[in-house]
């Protein structure tokens, strides 16, 4: 019995050396990643409001996702809302940009280009937009409220098995 109790003692340390070696290695990597994966915020100062309808689009979310990932990809647009309905062929869009950055007819390729074509947006015209006055309307009404959400976050350390059944083994 105590030759079995010993063999099943080394077969469980064994297996919680591998696995704290493959996971020493996982965190390794994953820290490497998040050093070399920082990213830079880019702040478009939005002029103008452009007021688009958008044929093709089946879903708020995935269509209107892809739209407004190409658009932020260009470092010009600060702001894409759409009026959506699933009723409707054509659904409207207002896209906040920069016109020093981007203009109007670029916009309409950008959201002509994806997915092989599959949105066509027409302009329904552009007008004059000024952040300033939107964010100072933002904060006069939102000043005496306090924050809705709160987030907290906490690292978690996982302790080393294999130091731990050494310790009472030994």
């Amino acid at each position: 019995m105590n030759i079995l109790s010993r063999t099943l003692s080394f077969s469980c340390a064994l297996a919680l050396i591998a696995c704290s070696q493959q996971n020493s290695s996982q965190v390794s990597h994953q820290d490497q990643n998040s050093v070399t994966n920082q990213t830079e915020t880019i702040v478009v100062s939005a002029d103008r409001i452009l007021n688009l309808e958008i044929d093709g689009m089946v879903c708020k979310m995935g269509c209107g996702g892809t739209i407004r990932k190409e658009l932020y990809g260009t470092d010009a647009i600060s702001e894409v809302d759409f009026d959506f309905s699933e009723d409707r062929a054509t659904n409207y869009a207002k896209v906040y940009f920069d016109k020093d950055k981007i203009d109007a007819d670029k916009i309409l390729a950008l959201i002509s280009e994806i997915n092989d074509g599959q949105f066509s947006a027409r302009s329904m015209g552009s007008e004059a937009y000024s952040s300033e006055n939107q964010l100072s309307e933002d904060s006069n009404e939102t000043s005496s409220e306090e924050p809705k959400v709160k987030a907290i976050t906490t690292n978690l350390e996982v302790p080393n098995l294999f130091e731990l059944i050494t310790q009472y083994l030994i």
